[in-house]
């Protein structure tokens, strides 16, 4: 039974006022209590695997993307070409050649929606400098039927270009070439008499050719712009690829995205916010 804090008379217990001195009665103290963890189960264990799954994820994406970003960035040129370094070739014979640049595309879509062309996805780029000033540099590109028939009686080295990344790969992607001699003599004709090149440049000083590359089988050409003996140019390589930036993008956009949700999963699903505090 409670008693009134003037008086210290009984009231009764649901009394608001003192009926012997109408003090007003102080309300019981208010006791808050926060209720017990639920602790972890099954469902928050899977909630940390998964999410935990996500954020791995996410930063295979997020590094995917910033390398992607970082190559096209640092080693591109301003017109948008994946430079190599500057690598010297140099033959006895009439002409180095690259055999067999087979260009195709095994892309499922239906003609009516969009027929791809190997240039909706790369273009390349030479970029030649004569090392003997007296001499012009060639060089050309044309569809190996046309290209062996005008070399076939003539000497020539086949090389193998073997692309690698320079042990500090910052400085860039380099290349290195080995030879391969296919016997013959001088060409009845200089490479710029002849009309088979899909796209060739020529002339002294440094001399660039880009080629959008079309469907089927190429060789790449460098000689003397007069078809006589003795090769010795410097050569860069370089390919632009125009979606490289936007896969790059895709990926960082995803790997954020995918870091989101894994967080989100693991802190609603593990350590999720507990329930408001309740009156008791």
């Amino acid at each position: 039974m409670p008693y009134c804090e003037k008086c210290g008379k009984e009231i009764d217990e649901d009394a608001a006022f003192c009926i012997h001195c109408g003090t007003p009665v102080v309300a019981p103290g208010v006791v808050y209590r926060r209720p017990r963890s639920p602790g972890w189960n099954a469902i928050s264990i899977l909630a940390v695997v998964f999410g935990g799954l996500l954020l791995l994820v996410s930063f295979g994406l997020l590094v995917g993307g910033g390398a992607v970003i970082w190559v096209q960035s640092t080693f591109s040129d301003s017109e948008g070409f994946l430079m190599s370094r500057e690598t010297r070739l140099q033959s006895d014979s009439h002409a180095m050649v690259l055999h067999e640049v087979n260009i195709t595309i095994d892309v499922d879509i239906p003609s009516q929606v969009w027929t791809p062309k190997p240039s909706d996805f790369v273009t390349v780029k030479l970029v030649g400098q004569n090392n003997d000033p007296s001499k012009e540099i060639f060089m050309g590109i044309a569809r190996d039927t046309e290209a062996s028939r005008y070399l076939s009686s003539v000497e020539y080295d086949r090389i193998t270009i073997d692309p690698s990344w320079n042990e500090k790969p910052w400085r860039g992607i380099s290349f290195s070439a080995s030879y391969n001699n296919h016997p013959g003599q001088a060409p009845s004709q200089p490479p710029t008499s002849m009309t088979i090149w899909d796209a060739s440049a020529s002339g002294s000083g440094t001399q660039t050719l880009n080629w959008e590359p079309a469907s089927g089988s190429f060789w790449v050409v460098v000689m003397n712009a007069d078809g006589s003996a003795d090769v010795d140019i410097d050569m860069q390589l370089g390919v632009k690829i125009p979606i490289l930036r936007a896969i790059g993008g895709g990926l960082l956009t995803g790997g954020f995205i995918t870091l989101v949700i894994g967080g989100l999963i693991i802190y609603f699903g593990a350590y999720r916010p507990r329930n408001p505090a309740y009156r008791g």
